[in-house]
């Protein structure tokens, strides 16, 4: 399931789950990887899903498909951001779209996901070194500087600054 920061009982799979099962009542096909973006991308409320069910697959019923790109242009954005996401903005240097990211981010985070956050991106950067990510690889120039970030980040949440995690963000 990953990192979700969902505030809700509501987990990302039951949502996904209920996403594939209603698509398929109203005649459209949504994978399970498009259901799993499309409850992460609404959020943890069963009925602001449900709406977006209704619409997306409303736009996308002469296809019979709906996908991640539907799921984008139509449905309101409300849910967790996907960390990994929000690290690929950073790693490519995207300020406009790494900012909006971090924006629902911060809407919606405890403390403590910003430490998950970090992880996440490390995570990220690192498997990007060794190439295991289909975007590509970075820079070593790129990636120490943003390891020497993540550590900097890192030491401030853990004590170190008077600032709050979203401050030190």
């Amino acid at each position: 399931q990953g990192f979700t920061f969902l505030q809700k009982p509501y987990s990302v799979e039951a949502l996904a789950r209920y996403a594939v099962a209603a698509a398929g009542e109203a005649g459209a096909t949504l994978s399970r990887e498009s259901a799993i973006f499309l409850a992460r991308w609404v959020g943890p409320d069963f009925d602001a899903l449900d709406a977006e069910i209704g619409k997306v697959v409303a736009f996308a019923l002469g296809r019979g498909e709906v996908n991640e790109g539907d799921i984008r242009e139509v449905c309101v954005s409300r849910g967790a951001v996907d960390p990994f996401k929000l690290a690929e903005t950073l790693v490519r240097k995207d300020s406009k779209a790494c900012l909006t990211l971090f924006r629902r981010f911060a809407a919606a985070a405890d403390p403590d996901d910003y430490h998950k956050l970090n992880g996440a991106v490390a995570w990220f950067l690192r498997s990007r070194i060794q190439g295991k990510r289909d975007a590509g690889t970075v820079t070593p120039r790129r990636a120490a500087e943003i390891f020497r970030a993540l550590s900097r980040i890192d030491r401030e949440i853990k004590g170190e600054s008077r600032l709050s995690p979203g401050q030190v963000y």
